[in-house]
């Protein structure tokens, strides 16, 4: 296992982690892989996208060993259940990539929509990632009730407008949270 924390390390924090994400519903990153490591996990995972042809972009998981092998690492195991307990599944994992000043609004990951929760998402970045090309989040917008999509499409047609609905997103480990990415260049992770 070639990366930055230490199985303790990251054991170590992994409540912590977990009550971040349920007040806040995100956690602040954890180091996972040193910059090495990070482009390692990044060619494999591309590698194994022109391999393989996926039914739906978030379905590497069920297809692709090098996707399964990010998301079964233990140290990130270890923080998914304290948050969600022993009974994991795997929905979904993809590859991000994203270039030049693409951003999208803020928004809700379809697939982590209900308001009741029982699920988180992990995003690991991989190259180019930090506080200014990263993600950014709402704190407390698991909370709402409704998705942002939801909020902002009952505003716009309160007010005589179209709404619309971002791409996906992920952050370290995050639930229901509204969330968008911000501008940077060229930048990719994956989100499991």
């Amino acid at each position: 296992m070639d990366g930055f924390a230490q199985g303790s390390q990251l054991v170590a924090a992994s409540q912590m982690i977990a009550d971040a994400i349920r007040k806040d519903g995100f956690a602040s990153p954890v180091p996972l892989y040193s910059p090495a490591a990070s482009l390692r996990v990044l060619a494999r995972l591309a590698k194994a996208q022109r391999r393989h042809k996926a039914a739906w972009h978030k379905g590497w998981a069920a297809i692709s060993p090098a996707f399964f092998d990010v998301a079964s690492d233990p140290r990130i195991l270890d923080v998914v259940t304290a948050v969600l307990g022993e009974d994991v599944i795997l929905w979904g994992a993809s590859l991000i990539r994203k270039t030049g000043n693409e951003v999208h609004p803020f928004h809700t990951d379809v697939e982590s929509c209900r308001p009741e929760g029982g699920f988180v998402s992990v995003w690991i970045g991989l190259e180019n990632t930090g506080p200014k090309a990263g993600l950014k989040y709402i704190p407390g917008s698991h909370l709402y009730g409704t998705t942002i999509q939801e909020a902002n499409a009952r505003l716009a047609i309160a007010q005589g407008q179209r709404g619309g609905c971002g791409a996906a997103g992920g952050s370290a480990v995050r639930s229901r949270s509204a969330h968008r990415a911000t501008r940077g260049g060229q930048r990719a992770g994956v989100l499991l």
